[in-house]
């Protein structure tokens, strides 16, 4: 694994496509290594990097529900241009779409995030001039932030990365004026995972589907069970007339009785063997 920093402010946006009417989403201004550090995939084309922070790139990510309304399907959102503005204001700024997000990533906010821009952004869209020499890596003024390493790091290395870090940040000019930058230490929240999940909302989505496919193998068996149970009955009224023949025969009424158990048992066993099959089917399917 690696070591990511990336951090994000929610707020709303006003975005319009074209000449369809304008839609207020909310977005979220992301600095650093926001998506690796996520460990997220995109659905469609690809994140914003580090790269295009400290290019200024007028660059943006956009949810799949958004790219869905105004584009029809992802794919066809990538490449295509958007107006964005504040509702209080300021800047109107032209973005190209790089990427949309997966269906499930709405970011790490307790709102659903439908639009990601490169922090740098945030203070012209408020009608505020950017100071020069502002790197957006740092501009994590009142931020929530966050690192993402491996759990075998020493606690020195992250202690060290986070001085470094906090250091930075103070040196570098302030891009809200009249907002002071918190302690880079103070407002960190670490994340020790590993391994990476590729995808932490698809953890939930496969959970999602094993109680699904659990459920279907479950209401299968009763199905099969049933349906063994009223087979065996009904043979058992089939033979009904061959009863008196078999006792003339010699077959006692235990006999007749361990003979139909028998093929109820044999019902009951293969509608078992079937649940198995369908349990191994659905955790296969799970883990896709």
């Amino acid at each position: 694994g690696a070591l990511h920093v990336g951090g994000s402010q929610s707020v709303l946006l006003d975005v319009q496509s074209g000449v369809d009417p304008v839609r207020r989403v909310t977005a979220a201004y992301v600095a650093g290594n926001y998506f690796r550090a996520l460990h997220v995939r995109p659905a469609a084309g690809r994140w914003i990097t580090r790269a295009d922070m400290g290019s200024n790139a007028a660059f943006t990510v956009i949810g799949k529900r958004l790219a869905r309304q105004l584009y029809g399907h992802a794919t066809g959102a990538v490449g295509q241009s958007l107006t964005v503005s504040s509702p209080a204001g300021g800047t109107r700024i032209h973005v190209l779409v790089v990427g949309v997000a997966s269906a499930a990533f709405h970011g790490v906010g307790h709102t659903i995030t439908e639009l990601w821009l490169p922090y740098i952004f945030a203070a012209p869209l408020m009608g505020e001039a950017l100071p020069p020499g502002v790197k957006s890596l740092f501009m994590l003024e009142n931020v929530p932030s966050f690192i993402t390493a491996p759990a075998d790091l020493p606690a020195s290395a992250l202690q060290t990365l986070l001085a470094r870090l906090d250091t930075a940040a103070r040196a570098q000019p302030s891009a809200m004026p009249g907002i002071l930058p918190k302690p880079f230490a103070a407002s960190t929240r670490l994340i020790l995972a590993s391994p990476y999940a590729d995808d932490p909302p698809q953890q939930a989505r496969l959970q999602s589907r094993l109680r699904l496919y659990l459920l279907v193998a479950a209401l299968a068996v009763a199905f099969t069970m049933i349906n063994a149970w009223a087979v065996a009955w009904l043979l058992a009224l089939q033979r009904r007339p061959n009863l008196a023949t078999a006792r003339v025969l010699g077959m006692t009424h235990r006999l007749l009785v361990l003979d139909n158990a028998g093929k109820a048992v044999r019902g009951w066993i293969a509608a078992t063997l079937g649940a198995i099959v369908l349990l191994v089917v659905a955790l296969t399917l799970s883990r896709g």
